[in-house]
């Protein structure tokens, strides 16, 4: 549930709440400058670095031979040229123009290509389809529609704040009652016994890295956000993870 995945967070609801703010203060801006937004651009450069190499070392070897460069040399030139103007770009709105404007250039007929070449035409072809993919699942809306999202998105984090709090709250109130702790509850109390508010080591962290050399952390890969937390603040820098 989205609960349980919260309190894997050290910052557990409130990390819902930290969302529903940023999006609120940055929905009227460019959507790269949010955080998801971010993660959306980085992920076209690092498309865009892969693409526009492939398509280079392409060039030479089609430039090297007459037939495939009067078959293919204008339709690989193209992508080159949109995937390095793509990389330049730095808002969504850019984006968004650059990618809805998108024309695929069909290739000239290359009779008996060499192997070279078949392989080339297959490593456009995927980046053609990735363009496409692009287009389709993350640019079809205007920059002020996203915008719209954002917000409404903002309204919704905020609700579902306020509602899960509520059942924390009462949750809570009714395990106390009971005298029921489970193993989320055990981490969550050990976090508050171990940092302060403001999220530095407490007492009895700092007690704790003073008593181990070492802390050992075994299948490191299955750890989330709240368990990495604890183990900063029993081992500090003295963490050695597998």
């Amino acid at each position: 549930s989205l609960y349980d995945r919260l309190l894997a967070f050290p910052e557990e609801l409130n990390r819902l709440k930290s969302q529903a703010e940023e999006l609120a203060a940055r929905a009227d801006g460019d959507f790269f400058d949010t955080p998801h937004g971010a993660i959306l651009s980085e992920w076209l450069q690092l498309f865009c670095a892969s693409a526009i190499t492939t398509l280079e070392n392409a060039l030479e070897d089609i430039y090297a031979d007459p037939a495939a460069a009067r078959a293919y040399a204008e339709a690989f030139s193209a992508d080159l040229d949109f995937c390095r103007a793509l990389r330049d770009t730095h808002t969504y709105a850019d984006a968004h123009e650059l990618v809805g404007g998108y024309a695929n250039r069909r290739l000239g007929a290359l009779r008996g290509a060499d192997p070279l070449f078949v392989a080339h035409k297959d490593a456009r072809s995927a980046i053609v389809d990735e363009i496409k993919a692009l287009k389709k699942n993350y640019f079809t809306d205007s920059p002020a529609a996203v915008a719209r999202q954002t917000k409404a998105t903002s309204v919704v984090c905020g609700i579902l704040f306020e509602l899960l709090s509520e059942y924390d709250r009462r949750i809570l109130a009714e395990k106390k009652k009971r005298g029921i702790c489970d193993f989320t509850d055990n981490r969550r109390y050990l976090l508050s016994l171990l940092r302060n508010e403001d999220g530095t080591p407490g007492p009895l962290s700092l007690d704790f890295q003073k008593q181990f050399d070492e802390v050992y952390i075994d299948e490191y890969q299955d750890v989330d956000e709240m368990q990495d937390e604890i183990f900063r603040l029993v081992g500090g820098n003295h963490r050695f993870m597998v």
